[in-house]
Parts: structure tokens; C-alpha cells; sequence
């Protein structure tokens, strides 16, 4: 493209010049050359407006090139950033990895947590459950023991009893009498005082 912007640039400059020869043949010739003279200043104008066209051109590209190589930053730019966003990610997925695996972990630790607490709670019913029923055998065995304290009572109370009943009879005195005083069903007052002095079991 500059290449072609060179070469309009001096086809115009030929022109120009062309043109400016040829005003001046015409300025020679006089009134025969002034037809020739018009058409000379025609030419002469396009060339000019062929340079003028020619440095718009050569603008646009230099600017084009400009643009072109600001493109060309910008991609370069661009490939750099998108190098670090795939490093980046790179870098996150191995981040996520990392905490998916120590999620994992974490489950599995909660799980045998609960594991355990399920296991404790079992035990904890187990237990109490064994505590009732060790209280209630503590319970059945506080009452035997006083069904048997007062079979016990009852027992001394049936055997002392009887020594009462079964008090020997005191074996009287002989007297001058010749015959014994007989023994009345009624017990003596003697017979009384006697038996009170037995105590029992």
C-alpha cells in the first residue's frame, strides 16, 4: 500500500508538471494556444487533486497500519491475559479438587461421629435400661428382705410365746402337811411372779 501511494503520489507530480509545460507552450502560441491553455489548467487541476487524493490516501493507511499494529498489541494483550486466566483456572480447579477431597474427609469423619453418637446413645439406652432393672430388682430384693424381717419377727414372736405356756412348774415345797395343798386350774399369785421372771428369745 505505500508502495501505490508513492507511485500516484509522483504520476500526479509528472502530471502537474506536464501541465505546467504546457501552459507554458500555450502562453507562447498565443490566442491560437489559448483552447490548448484552458485544457492545460484542467489537467493541471487533477493533478493536483490526484497528490491531494494520493496524501489522503497515504494517511489512511499510515493510520490503518497504526490501527493494524495497535490490533496487533491488543491480541498480544489479550493472549497474554488469556494465558493467565487458563493458569488461573488452572489453579482453581486444583483448589477445588483439593477442598472437594477435604469435603470428603469431613463427611466421612461426621459420619463416624455419628456413628459413634448412635453407637454412645445405644449403649447409654442399654445402660439405662439395666439401671431399671437393677432398681427394680433392688426394690423386689428390699422387699423380700422385709417380708423376711418380719417372718423373723413373727417367728420370735411365735416362739417366745410358748416359753410363757411352757414355763415349768415350780416344785413345792414339802410340808409338816401330810398331804400337798392340791393345785388349782387358776394360777397362783406365785406361779405368776414366777413366770414373769422368764424373758423372752
Amino acid at each position: 500500500m505505500d508502495r501505490m501511494s508513492k507511485t500516484i503520489d509522483e504520476i500526479a507530480f509528472q502530471t502537474n508538471l506536464l501541465a505546467l509545460n504546457a501552459a507554458v507552450e500555450a502562453a507562447r502560441a498565443g490566442d491560437a494556444g489559448k483552447g490548448f491553455a484552458v485544457v492545460t489548467e484542467e489537467v493541471r487541476n487533477l493533478a493536483q487533486r490526484s497528490a491531494e487524493a494520493a496524501r489522503n490516501t497515504t494517511e489512511l493507511i499510515e493510520e490503518s497500519t497504526r490501527n493494524t499494529q495497535t490490533g496487533v498489541q491488543v491480541n498480544a494483550e489479550v493472549a497474554t491475559y488469556l494465558e493467565e486466566i487458563n493458569s488461573v483456572s488452572g489453579q482453581v480447579n486444583t483448589l477445588i479438587k483439593s477442598v472437594a477431597k477435604t469435603v470428603n474427609g469431613q463427611v466421612k469423619v461426621i459420619q463416624e461421629l455419628n456413628d459413634k453418637v448412635i453407637s454412645t446413645d445405644q449403649d447409654i439406652q442399654a445402660n439405662t435400661a439395666s439401671a431399671e432393672q437393677s432398681a427394680t430388682a433392688a426394690q423386689e430384693l428390699a422387699s423380700q428382705a422385709v417380708e423376711l424381717k418380719r417372718i423373723l419377727g413373727t417367728g420370735q414372736t411365735r416362739a417366745s410365746a410358748p416359753a410363757v405356756r411352757r414355763a415349768p412348774k415350780p416344785v413345792a415345797r414339802k410340808k409338816t402337811a401330810p398331804k400337798p395343798v392340791p393345785q388349782s386350774t387358776a394360777p397362783s399369785s406365785c406361779q405368776i411372779r414366777h413366770s414373769e421372771n422368764w424373758a423372752p428369745w
